[in-house]
């Protein structure tokens, strides 16, 4: 039975390397914040300009992190939000306003 199992050891789980699902990843954001960007009516370029706390920002920060698992580094540089903690204090921000603390 065991050489049975050997069998399905390999290719499979290597094929899926860290870089491949890194990048299927962040494809998935950046398809995800231009979505967000399109119904918000906002220009990509526009997020340059923007503060970085700006509401549609943290809008589309929580709609994205709701949806992958994109690293928050990564998520504060493509929405121009400064530093990583303004995208980790996010999902904090959207239960706040949710039960209507702010």
């Amino acid at each position: 039975m065991l050489d049975k199992a050997e069998a399905f050891s390999g290719s499979k789980i290597e094929s899926l390397s860290g870089a491949v699902v890194k990048e299927h990843n962040e494809h998935e954001v950046t398809k995800l914040i231009k979505e967000g960007l399109a119904k918000l009516g906002i220009a990509e370029d526009a997020l340059e300009n923007m503060v970085n706390s700006a509401v549609e920002k943290k809008v589309i920060a929580a709609w994205v992190l709701g949806q992958t698992l994109a690293a928050t580094e990564w998520l504060a540089n493509a929405l121009h939000m400064g530093y990583r903690n303004s995208v980790s204090q996010v999902k904090k921000w959207v239960k706040e306003n949710k039960e209507g603390k702010k």
